[in-house]
């Protein structure tokens, strides 16, 4: 074997003769990968899960791992003899081929699962997404040495998260891998906030991840004296006491923490009382289209945030702002969403796209056995890291007790029954690469930042095509193709999804019922505010049951009226064990104190809210009936629209033949997408536009050339005066050492491709181009600048005078109506 492709699979055949030490080939391999950037490690990291399992004497995972390394590198290695009569008796189960020529060769079958047309598949490693990158700004070069943003988008999302104002609200839709994170540690680190930034986390296990990536990444920037915290239940007192102290004391820079813990009396209590003070800056809410879909279901707290967050912004002595996030929103969503959070306005960016890197496989399992071989097989065959999805922690149990008796040992368990200290721990070896399956119920995989998983078995009917695409885009969030195996048994899996949604509503006459009951036991604070108990029960129904199961039907009654707006969440205050008070105003009082008026009154939107459950239920059994007939993208496109159609690889499209070519690795997809509250100004006017620019166009021009200095030295200035957009053919990555001495980062830096792909209208000042010697190029941007040219909008041309602009005539100088030389710019007359 030889050549630099080879040198790793040289390193494992060595190891496997018992010619090279475990320590050495392991630190061989590490050295190697440590070369590559971070996403391309991945084509490394089951070599060192094979070698590990097998010095281990991990029999079974080792096959496993063997087969993936074997297919990332496309050659057959050789192994000791003792090894080769290991692996002979399980060749067929793991797709080895194997010679004995007097060496001892292996090698694997590329297709997987042949003996079922549905599955049969072969997987290839490849790189199936590479986003742009796109240059960053000073602040973020000099608080975190990057050069670049991930993409476009991200930067984008930067740059409405850098101009939001005190009080507003952004809503923000980034892709999965595209860096939404990004967003509460630069704020953090950055002195764009003074205080604390509390970020709403779904899961204890996402919380912990967060804190374990801002900490690695916090403890890398000179003179930042600031902690991050995640904040759960079984932190302790101790723990607990830190993080209200460091609270205090404006200390605590990043806070993860769930929506229960956030409204828990004493951990609301503290975080009022830091508001008051204004140490609370933002509230940021990840995975935000969980206030709808968990919200409206089995954690109503999600949807009790926007309550805290008022409060938040009127305690305050300067308000906060409120950024939510996620990668997939529904238009659905979009709409509760704005109901709750978007009273006083919001701003909403979206660059929605479909994931390239997975394809797709489904198969109707006859039996619960039949989808457990299955189970085995892919198992046995697929790429690891993997995650199985079930549909209730006591099928998760059973698939786990079954992989565990096929003898695998690097599988762990996790669902709603897993305790913190276990989630914690499982989390970290995950992350550490000691896991290499996890049997799991929805919420495992949320927002965890493991970027090389490879597989995901979907065992079950999700009661959305939205779950079933966010389950499965945990996976191949490096850029790298990734798998999905989709088992469902009807019989078996529609009972669990009806049991699941039929019971998600309250009827109109439950609710009223409920209503009533809450408003009869109210204690009056004011002729329209109330405060009531959320564990009070309507009198046919005491003693049915329990108190918790009570007060989650009462929530789920009251969070109704509030989302339609008859009431208003005024206040919270807790009793015990995560029950509370809540104080509402009464914003309709007529109907809430006539029973009959009131159903009459929800029956609507209640309507709604259920049409929407059976929509979603809908939408997934038409996936499943017309999958082979109709391309996956189709029915993602519904469910999300404003992302373009893509597909890597789908039942209809293989078929069809219909797959996009390995060569096809950037996917910028169409323009991004914002929409804007009229109650919401974004922008700054700023010193350019009110003392230097007049509106409409302008010139800075040139005699000769504009050498690199003086073109540093110009978008230099015009930073400092509050220019916002500057546009050329290609940056220079230098021009950010002339920008990393102050704070501002509400800028962009756009080349001349990327100002085509956002619209103009988000830029809220003056926009600057930098024309180049194309005279095509100058005349096409030219016109585009001048259509845009208004009063709050002026544009700014900089280039040699004697360019010719062909469609109006003139060069430069005889267009100039208002024209700065550049000399006089840089100079000092405007310093």
């Amino acid at each position: 074997m030889n050549g630099v492709i080879m040198k790793e699979l040289e390193i494992l055949s060595n190891y496997l003769q018992g010619k090279e030490n475990y320590f050495i080939a392991l630190n061989k391999i590490k050295a190697i990968a440590a070369k590559q950037d971070y996403y391309s490690r991945s084509k490394y990291s089951p070599l060192l899960r094979c070698i590990k399992s097998c010095e281990r004497d991990q029999f079974f995972d080792f096959c496993t791992h063997l087969r993936q390394v074997l297919g990332y590198f496309n050659s057959p290695i050789f192994i000791s003899r003792e090894m080769y009569e290991k692996i002979l008796p399980y060749k067929k189960r793991f797709g080895f081929v194997m010679t004995d020529n007097g060496a001892y060769e292996i090698n694997i079958k590329k297709e997987m699962i042949v003996n079922v047309p549905d599955l049969k598949s072969n997987y290839r490693f490849e790189k199936r997404k590479s986003n742009p990158t796109s240059i960053s700004n000073g602040a973020v070069l000099r608080y975190f040495n990057y050069p670049s943003f991930i993409s476009l988008q991200q930067k984008m999302l930067m740059y409405f998260i850098c101009n939001l104002k005190y009080n507003q609200t952004l809503l923000a839709c980034l892709p999965t891998g595209a860096g939404k994170s990004f967003s509460w540690q630069f704020l953090a680190i950055s002195e764009l906030n003074s205080g604390c930034i509390i970020v709403v986390v779904p899961t204890i296990a996402l919380a912990i991840n967060h804190e374990r990536s801002a900490s690695e990444i916090f403890t890398k920037v000179d003179g930042f004296s600031k902690t991050v915290r995640a904040y759960y239940s079984n932190l302790g007192n101790d723990g607990k006491r830190i993080i209200y102290e460091e609270l205090e004391n404006n200390r605590l820079s990043l806070l993860f923490v769930s929506p229960e813990a956030l409204l828990a009396k004493e951990f609301k209590n503290n975080v009022l009382r830091a508001g008051e003070k204004g140490k609370i800056s933002a509230l940021i809410i990840d995975e935000v289209h969980l206030v709808v879909s968990w919200g409206m279901k089995f954690r109503p707290e999600f949807q009790l945030l926007p309550s805290l967050r008022n409060e938040l912004q009127a305690i305050s002595p300067v308000g906060i702002k409120t950024i939510l996030l996620s990668a997939t929103i529904t238009e659905y969503d979009k709409k509760t969403i704005i109901r709750l959070f978007g009273k006083n306005g919001l701003i909403e960016y979206r660059a929605d796209e479909l994931r390239p890197e997975f394809e797709y496989y489904a198969h109707e399992c006859s039996s619960e056995e039949e989808r457990r071989m299955h189970i085995k097989t892919i198992v046995d065959q697929a790429p690891k890291p993997m995650i199985i999805y079930t549909a209730t922690p006591a099928i998760a149990e059973q698939y786990y007790d079954m992989i565990q008796g096929y003898g695998y040992s690097r599988i762990d368990l996790f669902t709603g029954n897993t305790t913190n200290e276990s989630r914690k721990r499982i989390i970290n070896e995950w992350n550490n690469d000691n896991l290499d399956i996890i049997v799991a119920t929805s919420a495992f995989g949320m927002g965890v930042d493991k970027p090389d998983i490879r597989t995901i078995i979907t065992t079950y009917i999700p009661e959305s095509v939205s779950r079933y695409y966010q389950e499965v885009g945990r996976a191949g969030r490096d850029g790298y193709s990734a798998l999905n195996f989709w088992l469902y048994c009807y019989e078996q899996d529609d009972k669990i999804v009806k049991k699941l949604t039929d019971t998600a509503l309250l009827t109109e006459k439950r609710l009223s019922e409920r209503w009533e009951a809450l408003y009869k036991s109210a204690k009056r604070v004011s002729a329209d505010r109330i405060r009531i108990r959320m564990d009070s029960v309507p009198e046919d129904m005491k003693g049915n049951l329990i108190g918790k199961q009570h007060a989650n039907w009462n929530k789920d009654a009251v969070l109704l009226l509030y989302r339609e707006g008859i009431i208003d969440i005024v206040d919270l205050q807790f009793i015990n064990n995560m029950e509370y008070e809540i104080e509402v105003s009464l914003n309709n009082i007529s109907v809430l104190e006539d029973k009959t008026r009131l159903e009459e009154y929800i029956a609507t939107f209640r309507e709604e809210e259920r049409q929407a459950i059976n929509d979603n239920q809908y939408s997934v059994y038409t996936m499943l009936k017309y999958y082979k007939d109709e391309c996956f993208s189709t029915f993602f496109t519904q469910e999300f629209p404003y992302a373009p159609d893509l597909c890597s690889g789908c039942p209809y499209c293989r078929a069809k033949k219909r797959m996009i070519p390995a060569t096809l690795k950037n996917i910028e997809g169409d323009h991004l997408e914002l929409t804007k509250s009229a109650c919401c100004s974004l922008f700054y006017d700023n010193y350019f536009m009110n003392n230097i620019c007049l509106r409409g166009v302008s010139f800075i021009t040139y005699r000769d050339k504009l050498d690199e200095e003086k073109g540093h030295q110009l978008v230099e200035l015009l930073v400092r005066y509050g220019v916002e957009c500057f546009i050329q053919k290609k940056w220079d990555f230098s021009v950010l050492k002339k920008l990393n001495d102050f704070d501002r980062a509400n800028y962009l830096l756009l080349t001349y491709d990327e100002f085509y792909l956002i619209d103009p209208g988000w830029i809220g000042g003056p926009i600057v181009f930098f024309l180049s010697e194309d005279d095509v190029k100058n005349n096409e941007l030219y016109n585009v600048g001048k259509s845009l040219a208004s009063d709050s909008t002026p544009i700014v041309f900089v280039g040699k005078s004697s360019l010719r602009i062909n469609s109006e005539e003139k060069t430069l100088k005889e267009l100039a109506n208002y024209n700065v030389p550049l000399d006089n710019m840089i100079g000092g007359e405007y310093l």
